[in-house]
């Protein structure tokens, strides 16, 4: 009988040690994980506006990347999410004199639900104060998409449009 109780005692001491070692991480912590997990930041690649955004010209555009949206200084910025929550651009190779043309910090991040599907960000190109908040659609280790619903009530397209941005792990 002691023969017994001893066996069954290491069993539970065992099955207990072995199911506190392999804490999971919530969704939440696995995500800040991936958006602060690059270090060397992330780089633009891929930039969409639903629908085609009205330029200036009265030309219509959906890949506004490549079409004439972003300036060329914009297109290579190098965004990086640190841990203690603030975001840092680099202006990358191409520079604006009048934007950036070092490590900036240009703001803070969170997010805003416990699935992180929702973010406050800036997003560089559009250099204003408040952050955006934006629906996060993608997160990996190597990827980051969201899109953000805005009125540009500024220019002269004047209209609602819904930007879907893809940044790449530099």
């Amino acid at each position: 009988m002691k023969k017994n109780i001893l066996i069954y005692a290491l069993c539970a001491a065992f099955a207990l040690n072995f199911t506190s070692c392999g804490e999971e991480k919530t969704q939440l912590e696995e995500r800040t994980d991936f958006l602060t997990g690059a270090t060397k930041g992330w780089q633009l690649t891929a930039a969409t506006s639903s629908p085609a955004y009205e330029m200036a010209a009265n030309e219509f555009i959906t890949d506004i990347l490549n079409d004439g949206y972003l300036y060329d200084y914009e297109k290579d910025d190098i965004v990086i999410y640190r841990e203690s929550g603030g975001i840092d651009v680099d202006p990358g190779s191409v520079t604006d004199p009048d934007g950036y043309t070092k490590l900036t910090n240009i703001g803070q991040w969170s997010f805003l639900d416990d699935e992180g599907k929702k973010l406050s960000t800036q997003i560089p190109f559009f250099m204003d104060a408040e952050p955006e908040e934006v629906n996060v659609i993608e997160l990996t280790d190597k990827k980051l998409r969201f899109n953000y619903t805005f009125n540009d009530d500024e220019s002269p397209s004047k209209g609602t449009y819904t930007f879907t941005l893809t940044y790449e792990k530099k």
